[in-house]
Parts: C-alpha cells; structure tokens; sequence
C-alpha cells in the first residue's frame, strides 16, 4: 500500500516542500547586552535580541549577501518578554514559509509546558532576496536569566 500522492500536483508540492531544525541556546542575563547566545549551525541561523545580536543580521556577520539590507522586524526584541528575532540563511529561493515552531530542549517536563509563538519577521517572512527567512519569536520566559536550550523547526516551500 502507498501513503504518498497520487495527483501529479500534489507530488510536485511534497518535492519542494523541506524542513529544518536548528538546536541553538539562549544564556539570559539581567544586563542586555551580557547574554550570550550559541547555535550549533552560526552559518545559517543568526538572532537578533535586546543589546546583543542586535548587529548579528548583517553583511559583515555572514547573515546577509553583499549590498543587502537588514530586513526590518515587525517586533523589536525584548528580554523582559522573552523575544528575539533570527533569520535563517537557506541559500536556494523560497517560495513561502509554511510552519515554523520554536521549542525547549530539556529533560524538565515542566520545561516543556513553555509556549513559544514564532511569527515571520514581516509580511511574508522571507528576505528581499527570497533566500533567506525571517521570523519573530516571543516565549514565556524572560531572557533575563537561565539558560534556555531551544530548537527552532522550519518547513517551506522551495522554488523551482
């Protein structure tokens, strides 16, 4: 018995469609600009957050190609309200992002009650140059303190 599409279409869909998933952590700190961040992939997955990482999203950290942009984020980064921005470097074009889902990586269960609302970075959630992804991530903890071992999961559609 088959589990896959039958509808040509559809299998064309389940072709470009891809997924990503990037571990990365959070240590909080009272002081802004005292956290520190480490992502096990740094050349592809870049945060942005309050008094740190705010210049991570450029040129000249490898986040951006050569005379792009920094995108701007629908929300500013605020420790306090445990959020941060990221944009992921994909490296080939994307035609939409489809889900995207931040989670704790812990061995607490009561870690794991935690809700992260992950919202792209703009209207569309992609770059200007299409290759790259933009999200607003907000969690229940402040960034304030702790440390926070996280894992941001992406899917979306490739194009042509």
């Amino acid at each position: 018995m088959s589990y896959e599409a039958k509808r040509s279409d559809v299998q064309k869909v389940q072709l470009k469609a891809q997924r990503l998933v990037l571990p990365f952590q959070i240590v909080g700190n009272a002081t802004p600009a005292s956290k520190t961040s480490n992502v096990d992939d740094p050349s592809v997955l870049f945060l942005q957050m309050e008094g740190t990482g705010q210049d991570n999203i450029t040129e000249d950290a490898g986040a951006l190609d050569t005379d792009e942009t920094v995108p701007t984020f629908t929300t500013t980064a605020s420790d306090t309200n445990g959020q941060f921005n990221c944009l992921v470097k994909v490296g080939e074009a994307i035609d939409k992002v489809c889900r995207a889902s931040c989670y704790r990586r812990s061995t607490t269960l009561a870690d794991a009650d935690e809700v992260f609302i992950v919202a792209l970075g703009d209207a569309d959630g992609v770059t200007a140059n299409g290759d790259k992804i933009i999200l607003t991530i907000d969690g229940d903890a402040a960034l304030t303190s702790g440390t926070h071992n996280l894992c941001l999961e992406l899917e979306y559609v490739v194009s042509e």
